[in-house]
């Protein structure tokens, strides 16, 4: 019998597993369209970069949508939930050697899941940053060359200024 919960987490997953392959197949079309752009070999590099930081992204959401799904296919969240009634039910008492085992592995378990999560985050995060370094690199070097263009305009104009001038007074 399917719960709330089981429905939710199903569409988790769901989500989860549309986005990671998604942004795969993105980031092979990005990897193999890299040759063609014609790019500035510190651009080339950049996009290179960032595609394989989010393919490794994409890979540890597929990762997370397995783990997560495994938890309720397994039967270990009913084990769980089972201890816990029998606990709050007035049974709390010690606990067996197979529910001490459950128990760490239900602990590791989470423990594998925030850590996947954690490093889904932190590399989400180096992309971020990477995109942001990226993108005011390339507005310094906009702003420079409008200027020298600016600056290479005005030269112009003194230039006929002063031809016009001195044509004037001659």
């Amino acid at each position: 019998m399917f719960t709330p919960t089981h429905l939710t987490l199903a569409g988790l997953v769901l989500v989860l597993t549309s986005i990671a392959s998604y942004y795969t197949y993105r980031q092979i079309r990005n990897l193999r369209g890299l040759a063609q752009r014609g790019l500035q070999p510190e651009d080339h590099r950049h996009f290179r970069r960032q595609a394989w930081l989010r393919l490794a992204n994409s890979g540890l959401m597929f990762l997370l949508a397995v783990l997560l799904g495994w938890t309720y296919l397994s039967g270990q969240e009913g084990r769980i939930d089972a201890r816990l009634d029998r606990a709050v039910a007035g049974e709390p008492g010690k606990l067996s050697p197979e529910e001490l085992e459950l128990r760490q592995t239900y602990l590791r378990y989470w423990g594998v899941v925030l850590v996947v999560l954690f490093t889904i985050v932190m590399l989400a995060t180096v992309d971020f940053w990477q995109t942001h370094r990226y993108g005011r690199r390339h507005l310094k070097q906009m702003q420079a060359d409008h200027r020298a263009a600016l600056e290479q305009d005005l030269a112009e104009l003194r230039r006929r200024w002063l031809a016009r001038r001195n044509g004037q007074t001659e």
